[in-house]
C-alpha cells in the first residue's frame, strides 16, 4: 500500500497558495465541487482550463490543458497533441513553498513571455535574488553527457550535472544583470582565453552553456557527441 509523501497540513498549504496565486495572475474560477476547482486563465496563447485537486497526498500536481494547443505548443512545454500542461512535482526535496513557487511560475510564464519566473518568489516570501540564485542552481544540475570517437569507436567521456562537465573542460562564466530584470548578460571563457559573451534569461543558461562548449569542442577537431538534456536540439554531433 502506498503512503502518503505528503502531510495534510502542507496539501493544505499548497492548494490555498495555488488558487489564490492563480486568482492574482486573473484566473476565473468556473467549477467548484469540495475541494477541487477548476479554473479558466486566459494566456498568450488563449484559454488554459486548469483543475486543482484538493488532495495532493503523494505528488504536488496541477492540472492543466490549452485550448488552442497549435497555438501554444509553438511557446510552451506542453503536449503537441492534446494540449496538456500539467504541473508534477516530487515532494522529496521540495518544500511545500518552493513547490508552490515552481507551480506558479509555470502559469504565470503563460501570461507574458518574458513574466517567466521571476515573479514567483513572492508568493513563498524570499527574496528575488535568493529566487534567482535557487533557479541558476537547478540549471546547473542538467544532466550532460559527452561522447569521443577514439579508434572508430564512441566511448562515453563524461556523464553527470551541467556543472561539473563545465568544470571538466575548465570553463568558466560570468553572470551580470542588464536593463531588463529578466535578463543577464553570461560571459564564458575557456582555459585557452576564448570567450563567448551573450544574452538570455536563466532558463536559456544549459543551452548558452552547451554552445560554449560544442565552440570547444569544433576547435578540438575531434568526432565527439554532446547530450545536454532540455536543451533546445539537446543531442549535438561535432566535427562529423
Amino acid at each position: 500500500m502506498a503512503h502518503d509523501n505528503i502531510t495534510l497540513k502542507k496539501q493544505n498549504n499548497f492548494v490555498e497558495a495555488i488558487k489564490k496565486g492563480l486568482l492574482d495572475m486573473g484566473a476565473t474560477i468556473v467549477k467548484q465541487e469540495f475541494s477541487d476547482t477548476q479554473f479558466v486563465l486566459n494566456t498568450i496563447a488563449g484559454k488554459l482550463n486548469i483543475t486543482l485537486y484538493g488532495s495532493q497526498k503523494i505528488l504536488y500536481t496541477v492540472y492543466s490543458r490549452f485550448e488552442e494547443v497549435d497555438k501554444a505548443k509553438g511557446k510552451f512545454n506542453c503536449n503537441p497533441y492534446s494540449g496538456k500542461y500539467n504541473v508534477h512535482l516530487s515532494a522529496k526535496g521540495n518544500t511545500e513553498k518552493y513547490a508552490i513557487a515552481d507551480a506558479l511560475q509555470h502559469f504565470e510564464c503563460t501570461l507574458n513571455w518574458f513574466c517567466n519566473f521571476l515573479n514567483s518568489y513572492r508568493y513563498i516570501g524570499i527574496t528575488k535574488e535568493k529566487e534567482i540564485m535557487r533557479q541558476l542552481k537547478k540549471e546547473l544540475e542538467t544532466y550532460c553527457e559527452l561522447h569521443w570517437w577514439n579508434m572508430g569507436g564512441k566511448t562515453l567521456s563524461f556523464k553527470g550535472e551541467l556543472k561539473d562537465l563545465l568544470k571538466e573542460q575548465k570553463i568558466t562564466f560570468t553572470k551580470r544583470k542588464t536593463d531588463n530584470e529578466f535578463i543577464f548578460t553570461y560571459h564564458f571563457k575557456s582555459a585557452y582565453g576564448i570567450s563567448f559573451k551573450t544574452t538570455g534569461l536563466i532558463h536559456d543558461f544549459p543551452l548558452l552553456a552547451k554552445q560554449f562548449i560544442q565552440m570547444e569542442l569544433v576547435r578540438m577537431g575531434d568526432k565527439s557527441q554532446l547530450r545536454v538534456v532540455g536543451a533546445w536540439r539537446p543531442t549535438v554531433n561535432v566535427n562529423f
